[in-house]
C-alpha cells in the first residue's frame, strides 16, 4: 500500500499543481514583449494628454508614469530599499526562505515589520503579474512565477522594474511618481530622509497619509532602516541622529488635475460614455487636442481681463479655440477661476446662454447660399410691424435709430437688428433652424419655440457649439464637429480609437467669402464700433450682446483658427452696459492676435465662382467695388 502512495501524490501534484502553474507561466510569456509593458501593467485611472504629449490630468488612482532608469535613482535609495525588502537580493532565485525566516522572527520579537518577507522579485511578480486577492492559488503561483521572472531578466533589470511598478500610495505608482506626488522632485533628487520614507511606506502604502501626521507603523520602520544604514556604513550615527529629529517637509498635492479641468472632465465623460463608467479604473492614456500652453495663456487673459470688468457687474467669462481646418479644440476655458467655488465649476463653454447678434451670420449666410441675397441687396432699416402667432412684433436697433435702405454688407457689419429681422422674415424661421443644426448647433431643438427673433440671439445656443458654426465658416463650408480626443492607447499600449476626420461640406465656398468679406471688412464696421475689433491679421468676427447686458460674446476665425468668448454671469445678472465689443471682444483679440504668431497665416481667398466688380456708392461697399458670385450679379450694381 505505501508504495503505490509516493506515485499517486506524485500525479496528484503533477495534475494539481506543476501542470496549471506551468500553463499559467506558458501564458503569461507573451506578455514579457518588454520591460515597458511589464511597468505599465499596474496603471489605473486615466491620464490624459495634451497635443503635444503632456500629460496634465489624472482621473481614478492614475498618477503621471514616467519610466526612471535605475541609473538614475539615488544609491542611498536603492540601499535602503534592499536592506529592507531583500537583503539577499544579489544572490537569490527569486524566493528567499532566509528572508522569510528572518522577517517571522523579527516580527515576533518586535511587534512591526521592519523586514520584508517576499523578496522584491517576488513583490515585482504580486505587483505586475498577479491579481490582489490573498488566497492559496495566487501564493502557490507567485514563487514559480518569481523564480521565472530572475531567468526572463537580470537582477538590475528587475530592480528597476520594481522602483517603476510599486505602489506609494495616493494612486502613485512608481518611484518618480511617488516623489513628485510628496515632495514635488524629481527622483534623483530626493534627499536621505526623503528616501528612506518613501522605503518606509512600501509595506502600508494606504496608511501613509502625510497630512494627517505619520503613522505609527510607519515612523517605526523609518528609525529602523535609518538603524541599519548606520549599521552597513552607509551613514554615520550623527547623520542618522539628524535625520531622525527633523521633519520631513511635504509639498502635497501638487496635481497635474489643475490643468484645464472643465476640458478634462469632457474627456472623462466622452469616454465614460462610449466605454462604461468602469472605464476610468483601465489605465487607458488619452491623447487629447488641447494644447496646454494655448490654454494656460488663455486661463492667464481671462483672469486678467474679468478682473477689469468686475466693477461692471462681470464675474465670469469662457474661451473656446478651435483649429478651423480640422474643429480640433485646441484651447477650453470654462470659467474664470475653477477654485472659485461660486463660478468655477460650472462648464460656461457648455452652458446655454442666448448669442445676441452673435447668431447673425448665420442667418446672412444661409440668405446668400440661397440667393435671396447679394451683398449689395438693399434691406429697410425702418420702424416695421410683423404679425406673430405671439402677436405684434417691432424689431428696433440697439441704437433706436433707424437708416432706411442699407445693404446687406452694411446692415451686417454695423450689426443692426431692423435689416436682420427683414431678412429672416423672407427666409423662414424653420429653414434657420435647419440650417443651424446643419451647422453644427443641435441646441435649438423645438421649432415652435422660435420666432424672427432668432435672427437676435433669442435662441439658447453654447459657446462650443456656436464657435464650431464659425470654424464652418473659416474651413470654406466644410463642417468637422468639434472634438476633443485624438487617440486613446490602452495600458496593454494597444489603440483602442483614433479620431478620423470626416468633413461635409455644407455650404458653398462661394457664399462663404462674401460673408467672410463682411465680417473681416474693418472699414464698414468701424462706423459703429470703431478700431476696437482691429487685429494684427486680418480676421473675420461677429459681436453679440443680449438683453439687458447678460451676456457679452465675441466670436472670429481666421483661415487657420477660430477663437469664441463669452462674458457674463453664470445665473444671468445683467452687466452695466458691458456689450461685446466692450467685455469679450478684449479677450478676443488678445487671444487671436497672440494664437496667430504659432501658425502659418494666410488670408482669405476668393474662389473660383467669385468676380469683383464697379458698384456705385449708393450700393453700401466701402470701396468702388464689391464681391458677386459670377450667376447671381444683379442686373442693377446700383
Amino acid at each position: 500500500m505505501k508504495k503505490h502512495i509516493l506515485p499517486v501524490l506524485i500525479l496528484v501534484l503533477l495534475f494539481f499543481y506543476i501542470i496549471p502553474v506551468m500553463s499559467v507561466i506558458y501564458s503569461f510569456d507573451g506578455e514579457f514583449v518588454s520591460k515597458e509593458r511589464l511597468t505599465s501593467h499596474n496603471d489605473t485611472g486615466i491620464i490624459i494628454y495634451d497635443v503635444k504629449g503632456r500629460p496634465f490630468f489624472g482621473f481614478g488612482q492614475a498618477k503621471v508614469r514616467r519610466f526612471i532608469p535605475l541609473a538614475k535613482i539615488p544609491s542611498i535609495l536603492k540601499e535602503a530599499v534592499l536592506i529592507s525588502e531583500d537583503r539577499d537580493f544579489y544572490r537569490h532565485n527569486g524566493v528567499s526562505v532566509k528572508a522569510i525566516a528572518r522577517a517571522f522572527f523579527f516580527n515576533i520579537t518586535k511587534g512591526y515589520p521592519a523586514y520584508g518577507a517576499s523578496t522584491l522579485t517576488q513583490q515585482l511578480t504580486k505587483n505586475v503579474l498577479l491579481n490582489s486577492n490573498k488566497n492559496v492559488w495566487r501564493k502557490l503561483l507567485e514563487i514559480p512565477l518569481s523564480i521565472y521572472l530572475e531567468k526572463k531578466f537580470n537582477k538590475n533589470e528587475i530592480l528597476e522594474m520594481y522602483f517603476n511598478t510599486v505602489y506609494f500610495g495616493r494612486g502613485a505608482w512608481g518611484i518618480e511618481a511617488a516623489a513628485e506626488t510628496y515632495f514635488d522632485k524629481k527622483t534623483q533628487d530626493l534627499n536621505l530622509a526623503e528616501s528612506v520614507l518613501l522605503t518606509s511606506v512600501l509595506p502600508f502604502p494606504s496608511k501613509f497619509k502625510p497630512e494627517d501626521g505619520l503613522d505609527p507603523q510607519i515612523k517605526n520602520r523609518f528609525s529602523a532602516i535609518l538603524n541599519e544604514l548606520v549599521k552597513s556604513s552607509y551613514i554615520t550615527a550623527q547623520v542618522g541622529y539628524e535625520v531622525k529629529n527633523t521633519p520631513v517637509h511635504f509639498v502635497l498635492d501638487r496635481s497635474i488635475n489643475r490643468n484645464a479641468p472643465h476640458f478634462a472632465l469632457m474627456i472623462k465623460n466622452e469616454i465614460e460614455k462610449n466605454y462604461g463608467p468602469d472605464i476610468v479604473g483601465d489605465g487607458l492614456k488619452v491623447y487629447t487636442t488641447l494644447d496646454l500652453d494655448w490654454q494656460r495663456f488663455a486661463e492667464k487673459i481671462v483672469k486678467i481681463e474679468v478682473e477689469k470688468i468686475k466693477k461692471l457687474n462681470a464675474g465670469n467669462a469662457a474661451v473656446v479655440v478651435l483649429d478651423s481646418n480640422t474643429s480640433a479644440v485646441r484651447v477650453l476655458v470654462g470659467s474664470a477661476d475653477w477654485e472659485d467655488n461660486d463660478i468655477g465649476k460650472v462648464n460656461m463653454a457648455l452652458s446655454l446662454r442666448q448669442p445676441g447678434s452673435s447668431f447673425k451670420p448665420v442667418v446672412y449666410l444661409l440668405g446668400l447660399s440661397r440667393g435671396n441675397i447679394t451683398l449689395t441687396t438693399k434691406l429697410k432699416d425702418v420702424p416695421t410691424a410683423y404679425t406673430t402667432p405671439a402677436g405684434i412684433y417691432k424689431p428696433h436697433n440697439y441704437d433706436r435709430k433707424f437708416r432706411g435702405p442699407v445693404s446687406v454688407r452694411r446692415a451686417l457689419s454695423n450689426s443692426l437688428n431692423v435689416p436682420a429681422v427683414e431678412l429672416i422674415s423672407r427666409i423662414g424661421v424653420e429653414n434657420v433652424l435647419d440650417f443651424a443644426r446643419l451647422l453644427g448647433i443641435s441646441s435649438l431643438e423645438d421649432k415652435k419655440n422660435y420666432g424672427l427673433s432668432l435672427v437676435l440671439g433669442t435662441g439658447e445656443v453654447s459657446l462650443l457649439e456656436l464657435t464650431g458654426a464659425y470654424s464652418v465658416i473659416a474651413n470654406n463650408g466644410l463642417k468637422n464637429t468639434p472634438y476633443i480626443i485624438e487617440k486613446i492607447i490602452s495600458k496593454q499600449n494597444e489603440i483602442i480609437y483614433k479620431h478620423k476626420n470626416l468633413p461635409e461640406n455644407v455650404v458653398d465656398r462661394q457664399s462663404v467669402f462674401l460673408l467672410t468679406s463682411i465680417l473681416s471688412d474693418r472699414l464698414v464696421r468701424r462706423e459703429v464700433f470703431g478700431k476696437i475689433l482691429d487685429t494684427k491679421t486680418n480676421a473675420a468676427v461677429k459681436t453679440g450682446t443680449t438683453d439687458n447686458f447678460k451676456d457679452s460674446w465675441t466670436i472670429g476665425f481666421t483661415p487657420q483658427i477660430s477663437v469664441g468668448v463669452w462674458v457674463g454671469n453664470n445665473y444671468g445678472q445683467p452687466m452695466a452696459n458691458l456689450p461685446g465689443s466692450r467685455g469679450a471682444a478684449p479677450i478676443w483679440k488678445i487671444l487671436i492676435d497672440y494664437y496667430s504668431q504659432f501658425v502659418n497665416h494666410s488670408d482669405f481667398v476668393a474662389p473660383e465662382g467669385i468676380v469683383k466688380l464697379k458698384v456705385c456708392k449708393s450700393a453700401g461697399a466701402a470701396g468702388s467695388t464689391e464681391y458677386f458670385v459670377s450667376n447671381l450679379i444683379p442686373k442693377s450694381n446700383c
